[in-house]
């Protein structure tokens, strides 16, 4: 069995695309916000290739996410996300 771990991240442009909903504002409004941000997110995940069969592998990661306006607009709210993956892989 071979174990990898490795870390994640990466940043990047946001586009929110307009929706209709229900909220404080009205029904079929949108709360005022910003249709452009920013996103970063990073973690950590460990990989093991082959654990009962050569064409299996498990992973586990950990993954902080920040998504918000970037700066560009007030109020600058932003959205941080942890998340946890757990998954299993099968190669051909």
């Amino acid at each position: 069995m071979k174990k990898i771990t490795y870390l994640l991240g990466g940043t990047g442009w946001l586009l929110a695309l307009p929706v209709a909903f229900r909220s404080d504002h009205g029904a079929g409004t949108r709360p005022p916000r910003q249709e452009f941000g920013m996103g970063f997110g990073n973690g950590l995940a460990t990989y093991d290739i082959g654990g009962k069969t050569p064409h299996t592998a498990c992973n586990l990661q950990y993954r902080y996410r920040h998504n918000s306006g970037g700066g560009l607009s007030t109020p600058n709210q932003g959205i941080n996300d942890n998340i946890v993956y757990a998954g299993v892989s099968w190669f051909f």
